[in-house]
Order: structure tokens, then C-alpha cells, then sequence
């Protein structure tokens, strides 16, 4: 959904808005990080964690990335 899209790329967005200062939020929180380090060293080492926040004022956005490593480098995969 649009909403969602929204939500996910905002930069700078107020997600406090409507709160008094100090005031606690209850909210709920859950993430996701993995690792896969695979068998063959030709084959790269990938890691992501991501992460999904609501609050019960109905407040809601995802964070985290990907990355991955190569084990041995190949010049040839480097060239442009």
C-alpha cells in the first residue's frame, strides 16, 4: 500500500507529534538478523537485520538493510 511506502522512506518525519514531552508510549517492537556464512568461500557471506516499531497511537515504520561480503576477491567482478 502507499501508506506503507510512505511510512518506510520518510526522512525527518514528527513521530512524536501529539505527545507531551516525557509522556511513555507504549509500543510494540520485533526484529529479524540473520547471518549465512555458506560452505563455498567463492560464495559470499549476506547478513540483514530488520525491524518493524508500532505504537498503540498507531504510529508504525520499518528500519534495518542487507549486506554482503565477498570472501575472495575477483578483480574481474570489480571492473566497470
Amino acid at each position: 500500500p502507499q501508506e506503507a511506502l510512505q511510512a518506510a522512506t520518510e526522512r525527518g518525519v514528527n513521530r512524536a507529534a501529539g505527545m507531551a514531552p516525557g509522556e511513555r508510549v507504549p509500543f510494540f517492537a520485533c526484529g529479524l538478523s540473520s547471518v549465512m556464512h555458506p560452505k563455498n568461500p567463492f560464495c559470499p557471506t549476506m547478513h540483514f537485520n530488520y525491524r518493524y516499531f508500532e505504537t498503540d497511537g498507531g504510529v508504525w515504520w520499518f528500519g534495518g538493510g542487507t549486506d554482503i561480503t565477498p570472501s575472495y576477491v575477483n578483480e574481474d567482478d570489480m571492473k566497470h
